[in-house]
This record gives structure tokens, sequence and C-alpha cells, in this order.
């Protein structure tokens, strides 16, 4: 195994740092995959083998040393770091923007009041009528109060996309004035999905009819600000590629690229081909952040600069 400087080491005696502690070089991160790529197949330590992104964490933690984090700044100091296994697709969460033309504009919670359906207790006890040994929300949000209204893991993209939200929502791009707009159709609603009509029915009840709900007007997310909130970790990106053997104790890096000059048309477009979804993420008072997701196979398409590490 490679470090930064071309050492051999033990990843086990690796101290994992914080990406504020570290400033890889493009030509030190080029010679780290570099040496990933003339291993061909590496053989996965015990705490990585098996598991789904075994290969993604050992590359990210035990090769470059870059524990798994939450900040702002780039995994590698200058470069954010994403891998891919060839074949996936898995979503990514981004970053969570919340809509309005300045953070924490409270549109959420009305939202939920609206809109919400009812989430039912998700706890196997509290299903069957025991008592709830749960003391507080988990970070799984198992256990709602009962009746309590949820647009938890409700996502929409552009309003061409097929197939749609079947709860009609979707988002607009209003390349004139320069922002992404999420609006709300009653006529889009797809009431064969599952659980849709008991949900309409609620709204019924709760509305006395939904032709004419809507959504506030500040419903939108100015591009300069998503670009502003992005562009702090994925201004530039290393993305390594990599294929897995059956049962995930091997893996080799098939391809990777330094891409630079995050590009947020290219971003926002992503909206209206199905690449890139913004998902709702509350349940009653709570808002645990309005999120960007995106197929993580696309990542590249947002850039204009790519090169090839050979």
């Amino acid at each position: 195994m490679f470090n930064a400087y071309g050492q051999v080491i033990a990843h086990n005696n690796m101290r994992k740092k914080s990406p504020s502690e570290v400033n890889f070089s493009k030509d030190e991160i080029k010679e780290i995959i570099s040496g990933l790529k003339k291993q061909d197949w590496i053989t996965l330590p015990k705490n990585r083998a098996g598991r789904d992104g075994g290969a993604g964490n050992y590359i990210e933690e035990d090769v470059f040393g870059v524990k798994e984090n939450n900040e702002e700044r780039p995994d590698l100091g200058t470069y954010e770091l994403k891998t891919h296994r060839e074949h996936s697709d898995s979503l990514n969460t981004l970053k969570s923007i919340e809509p309005g033309i300045r953070d924490r504009m409270g549109l959420i919670t009305p939202l939920v009041k609206n809109f919400g359906f009812p989430y039912g207790p998700q706890c196997n006890k509290r299903s069957k009528g025991k008592e709830c040994m749960h003391k507080h929300y988990n970070p799984n949000d198992r256990c709602y109060p009962d009746g309590e209204l949820s647009l938890n893991g409700v996502d929409m993209c552009g309003e061409c996309v097929s197939p749609p939200n079947p709860r009609g929502f979707y988002t607009r791009n209003n390349k004139k004035e320069k922002r992404i707009e999420m609006h709300f159709d009653s006529d889009r609603i797809k009431m064969e999905s599952s659980g849709i009509s008991e949900w309409v029915e609620a709204l019924i009840e709760r509305h006395g009819s939904i032709d004419k709900l809507g959504l506030d007007s500040n419903f939108y997310w100015p591009y300069e600000r998503v670009k502003e909130r992005l562009i702090k970790k994925l201004a530039k990106m290393v993305w390594i590629k990599y294929q897995e053997n059956e049962d995930k104790t091997k893996f080799k890096v098939t391809d990777a690229y330094f891409y630079e000059d995050f590009d947020i048309e290219k971003f926002v477009n992503a909206l209206d081909t199905s690449e890139l979804f913004i998902e709702l993420r509350a349940h009653g008072t709570r808002n645990h952040g309005t999120a960007f997701r995106m197929f993580e196979k696309y990542f590249p398409n947002c850039y204009n600069t790519s090169y090839l590490i050979n």
C-alpha cells in the first residue's frame, strides 16, 4: 500500500485524519492512484471484505488515511474523493440545501402540515401494541408519534421526467430567473401508486379540495446559492472507478480521473434527465435537510475539464 509519499504502510497503524488536516498535491494523488492501478487485484482487509462500499472505504480511509467525514472541505484538501463501483446505480447525497432566497426560511414545516401523509409507527413493538422502549428519535426515525404527518423520502426531479413523482411534486429549471423551482400539480398525482389514494383522501379531509392546493412562491433554489453551497466541496474531484470480485473480498482500480471546473448549469440540468433528485426529509416539525441527491455514476458530467490518471 502507498501513502502520499510512496512508502509502504500498514493500514491498521495509520491514524485517520480529517480533511482539514490534509492537503494532497495533484502529484501525490497521482502517485497513490498509479500505485493502486499497478497492484491489479487488491485483497481487502477483514474489516472491509464482503461489505457494500468496502473498497471505497478502503481507498479513502486506509489508502489516503482520511476518515469518513461531513466536513465542508474536500476530502483530500483541494480535491473531493469519489469512488464508484462499476455498474452501480447508487444515489449519493451531495448536500442539504433548503428552498428559499436564503437559508432557514421555514418553508418545510408548513409544507408538511399541508401535504404530509400520516406516518404510522415503524417500531416493531409499537406496531404490535406493546410499549416502545425508544425514548427519543433515533437516526433512522423509527419511532414517529402516532398520527404525525410526514414528507420523509419524497423525491422529485424535472417536470418532463418519467416516471414522475406520484404525489404531484416536480421541479422546473427557470433559466431566465436562474433558479430551480418546486411545484405541485394535483393533475399529476398517480392514484394507482401505493398509498396515494389514502393520502389524497387525507388531503381532501384536511382542505376540502386539492384542486387549488399550491406551494409558497418562495419554494425555489437560486442557482448561485446552490453553487455556493456545492463548490466548497465539489469544485474539483478525484474520480476512481473500480471492479469487485463476486464476494467483495478483492477489487481493482480500472479508471481514474481528475475533474475540474464544476459547472452549475450542467448540474441543475441533471434534474431534467433523472440523474439528479431533490428529496424532502421532514416529518412533524423536524426537518432533516432537503437533500440534493445524484446517481454517483453521473458526477463527472458536472465538470468541464477532465484529466486521465494513468
